[in-house]
């Protein structure tokens, strides 16, 4: 048997380009200097956004240290420059063992955030689920109707007409391990955002869940493999603090009887890993999910949330804060880290 600890992260935009958008970037980045001469002032943005960005990521490397991880799995990754310099110039510079084994694959995000990973253990292989259609769940009896949406009036809204528009937004990257001669299969997700608002993009959720459950039936179980984990940022949440919530978009993979959430065996006001200032909640987006067999040869592991690179504004977490840590920003992440350790 070996111990693995793995890690679960949205990193939140790890860009290697400068992300200005909208005229308040600039002017978010200038902060209490004014320049009248445009020029000057992109420059002095830059400038500035050079220094925050440095902090950030230094705070993003420590909270890795802190999961002392294996294996850690990556969400909101721009590219495998972005990432392999995130790797060698901070991770590494932090004092966080070397993890050369490292993987980012394009998806199907606009934006340009992709999922990708970083590794002590060397890679077997990897696959990305990002052409799988709507008419692949389709072949595999997936319906809308049974999670309470309806065909027509999705294809009415123009959501999914296309049977062979692809399902996840970003990607489901697979990674294969091979440990003492036992594969472990780990799924890395990042499903589609609540914006703009919860119940409008749920369908896209519910599409991305039943293509993981489909995935894991036939990539893992189908092969005779075990153990597997489906680890990323859900952008969904089943319960506030313990409390079930209805409407969500994840009941094809949590109810599939395919995985098991260990966050449930922490206290109820433990388990999150997101805090939006929008409305001031607290929620479990991030999720470590362990195959039935994994789970019963763990049945005493529990995840860590490392919380020290929050902003201060989550108020919830009492847990000092590196230092230097902000209000709103410099922060690791707008998500928390997760991290389990297994025996497998």
């Amino acid at each position: 048997m070996t111990r693995l600890r793995v890690m679960t992260f949205n990193v939140e935009n790890l860009f290697s380009r400068f992300p200005f958008r909208r005229p308040r970037d600039l002017e978010d980045r200038l902060g209490l200097f004014e320049e009248a001469d445009p020029r000057a002032a992109m420059a002095l943005a830059k400038s500035a956004h050079l220094m925050l960005e440095d902090e950030i990521r230094t705070f993003t490397a420590l909270a890795i240290r802190q999961g002392r991880p294996d294996v850690v799995l990556l969400q909101e990754v721009e590219s495998m420059h972005a990432l392999r310099r995130f790797h060698d110039l901070y991770l590494t510079r932090v004092g966080a063992p070397a993890m050369p084994h490292i993987a980012v694959l394009e998806g199907n995000d606009s934006r340009g955030i992709d999922v990708g990973l970083l590794s002590r253990f060397p890679l077997e292989s990897l696959t990305s689920h990002k052409d799988l259609t709507l008419a692949t769940l389709y072949g595999a009896g997936f319906v809308w109707e049974a999670y309470g949406l309806h065909r027509r009036t999705i294809e009415r809204d123009r959501l999914f007409g296309d049977p062979e528009m692809r399902v996840f937004r970003r990607d489901c990257l697979e990674i294969r391990l091979e440990l003492d001669g036992r594969p472990l299969l780990l799924f890395n997700c990042h499903f589609k955002a609540i914006d703009p608002e919860r119940q409008q993009t749920r369908a896209f959720r519910v599409a991305e869940s039943y293509a993981v459950r489909h995935l894991i039936e036939t990539r893992a179980r189908a092969r005779g493999i075990e153990d597997w984990i489906v680890a990323g940022d859900f952008n969904d949440f089943h319960h506030r603090d313990g409390v079930a919530l209805p409407g969500h978009g994840l009941d094809p993979l949590l109810e599939s009887g395919l995985v098991v959430d260990p966050m449930e065996r922490l206290p109820p006001l433990e388990r999150w890993t997101h805090f939006y200032s929008g409305d001031r909640t607290y929620n479990q987006l991030d999720f470590l999910l362990l195959s039935p067999a994994l789970a019963a040869r763990n049945a005493e592991a529990k995840p860590q949330l490392i919380r020290q690179g929050l902003p201060y504004r989550a108020e919830r977490s009492t847990e000092p804060r590196f230092p230097r840590v902000g209000w709103d920003r410099p922060k690791a992440s707008d998500h928390t880290p997760v991290v389990i350790e297994l025996e497998v």
